[in-house]
C-alpha cells in the first residue's frame, strides 16, 4: 500500500518538474574522418601481444575493420615487453564457437585475444564477428564456455533470481547430520555495510566452521547456482577454533563481494543474489552434509560497470533493432525482437537514429530502464507514466519495455513493476 501511495505522490509531483526532468542531451564524436560506433577506448589500460610487439589500450584512433567502423585502442609505445609476459596465452587468439554467445549470427564465431590484465592475471578481448565454415551445418549450435576473465562486449542473459534450493555439487561435503540453523542478519548487503552470518550445530564438539558462497543467478546444467569465485578459487569462509563450540558468527563486509565473479562463464558480472551454505567439522575431523536448515540467502546491492555494447548493434530500417544487439530479459520471457520506432507525437521531439540507436543499446530496457542508465527505477517508471498521460518525453529514454512498438497499460506496466517490487 506504501508504495502505491508512493507512486501516486511521485506520478503528481514529477509533472511539476516536468521540465526539470526533461532536458535532451547532445555529444559529438572526438573522432573525425569516419563515422565510429560508440565504442568507447577509455579506462583501458591492458597489456597483450599483438604481431610481435607489446601493445596497451590507450589512445584512440578510428578507423575500419572486419565490424565497420569503430574506435580502436593502441599505443605500442607505453607498455613494456615484461607485461605481456605474465599471461603465457598473451597475443593468442581464440574463438568463442558458433553464435558467440549470442553476438555473433548462428554461421559467426566471435574472436578474441589473450592479453595481461593490470592485476596479472590472464585475460580476452573480444571485438570481431567472424564467418565460420564449421557454423555452415548448424544454425543452433552453442556458444561454449568462454574461460574465466574472458568477456564478450554483452552482458549476460541472468538465469532465474529464485532457483530452487538445490544442493550444490559439492564433493567436499561430508555425510554428518551436524545443522541446527543457519541466519542472516541482513536480507540486503547495502554499500559500506557488513552482515552477520551465523551456524549452528546440533552438537558442541564442532572445531571448524565453513561458509560456502553460491551465485543464485548463474545455474549449472542441473539448475544449481554455480560456487562463486573472484580468483581461481571458490569462495569461502572458513573459522576454526582453539575449542570447540556448537555456535560461530561470521561477519562479512560488503567490499568482500563487491567484485566481478569469475566462474560466470560469459560476462561475469558482481553476484547479487548470494547464497551461503554451512558447514561443520567436529573434533574428529567428520564433516557435516548439506542441509536446506543451513542454507540462506542475500542480495547483494553491487552494480556492474555498464557493457561495451556490440558495434554492429543499430535500429534497422524496418524500425527493429539488429539481431546483434542484446537485451537483458528476464529468465521466464521469450526473448523477442525489440522495435525502435515509436510514435513520434509521444515525444518532445522526433527521435533522430541515434536516439534509436541508443534505444537499442539499453540492454536494461526488457526490465524497465527507459532511460538507459542500466537499472528499472522509479524515474523510469515516471517516463512511462507521463507517456500513457499524454505528456511529451524526451527522445532519449524510451518506455516501451517489451519491445512491441507501442507504450501500453498492461504489459510495459508489468514488466517495471515487476522490477520495482
Amino acid at each position: 500500500m506504501r508504495k502505491i501511495i508512493f507512486i501516486t505522490l511521485l506520478f503528481i509531483f514529477s509533472f511539476s518538474l516536468l521540465g526539470l526532468f526533461f532536458k535532451v542531451e547532445a555529444g559529438a564524436s572526438s573522432c573525425s574522418g569516419c563515422n565510429p560506433e560508440t565504442q568507447s577506448c577509455s579506462g583501458y589500460s591492458n597489456c597483450y601481444a599483438l604481431n610481435g610487439q607489446c601493445v596497451k589500450e590507450a589512445s584512440c584512433t578510428c578507423s575500419d575493420d572486419v565490424d565497420g567502423p569503430r574506435y580502436h585502442c593502441t599505443d605500442t609505445t607505453s607498455c613494456s615487453s615484461g607485461a605481456c609476459g605474465t599471461c603465457d596465452k598473451a597475443g593468442q587468439t581464440y574463438t568463442s564457437g558458433c553464435g558467440g554467445g549470442g553476438n555473433c549470427s548462428s554461421t559467426e564465431v566471435l574472436e578474441c585475444i589473450y592479453y595481461t590484465k593490470p592485476d596479472g592475471s590472464c585475460g580476452g578481448h573480444c571485438n570481431n564477428c567472424i564467418d565460420s565454415a564449421n557454423c555452415a551445418s548448424s544454425t543452433n549450435t552453442p556458444a561454449p564456455n568462454n574461460p574465466p576473465n574472458n568477456p564478450p562486449n554483452n552482458p549476460p542473459n541472468n538465469p532465474p533470481n529464485n532457483p530452487p534450493n538445490n544442493p550444490p555439487n559439492n564433493p567436499a561435503a561430508g555425510t554428518e547430520d551436524y545443522c541446527q540453523t543457519e541466519t542472516v542478519s541482513k536480507t540486503v548487503l547495502n554499500t559500506g555495510e557488513s552482515l552477520d552470518i551465523t551456524a549452528t550445530a546440533k552438537n558442541a564438539d564442532i572445531k571448524t566452521f565453513t561458509w560456502k558462497f553460491y551465485n543464485l543467478d548463474n545455474l549449472d546444467a542441473s539448475n544449481n547456482p554455480k560456487s562463486i569465485k573472484f580468483d581461481t578459487t571458490n569462495f569461502e569462509k572458513t573459522v576454526s577454533l582453539g575449542v570447540t563450540a556448537s555456535s560461530q558468527t561470521l561477519t562479512l563486509n560488503f567490499s568482500e563481494i563487491d567484485k566481478a565473479d569469475k566462474n560466470w562463464n560469459y560476462y561475469a558480472p558482481k553476484p547479487k543474489n548470494i547464497r551461503i551454505d554451512a558447514y561443520f567439522a567436529n573434533a574428529a575431523g567428520k564433516i557435516s552434509k548439506y542441509d536446506a536448515n543451513c542454507s540462506k540467502s542475500f542480495k547483494s546491492a553491487a552494480i556492474d560497470a555498464t557493457p561495451t555494447p556490440n558495434p554492429k548493434c543499430d535500429c534497422k530500417t524496418n524500425g527493429s533493432c539488429h539481431n546483434k544487439c542484446f537485451f537483458d530479459w528476464f529468465p521466464d520471457v521469450t526473448p523477442s525482437t525489440p522495435k525502435c520506432n515509436l510514435d513520434n507525437s509521444i515525444f518532445q521531439s522526433n527521435p533522430t537514429a541515434d536516439n534509436k540507436k541508443a534505444w537499442c543499446r539499453y540492454y536494461k530496457k526488457v526490465r524497465g530502464d527507459a532511460d538507459g542508465d542500466g537499472q528499472a527505477t522509479f524515474l523510469d517508471y515516471f517516463y512511462y507514466v507521463s507517456a500513457r498521460a499524454g505528456a511529451k518525453i524526451p527522445p532519449t529514454v524510451n518506455p516501451d519495455f517489451n519491445g512491441d512498438g507501442t507504450v501500453d497499460s498492461s504489459s510495459d506496466r508489468a514488466v517495471i513493476i515487476r522490477s520495482l517490487q
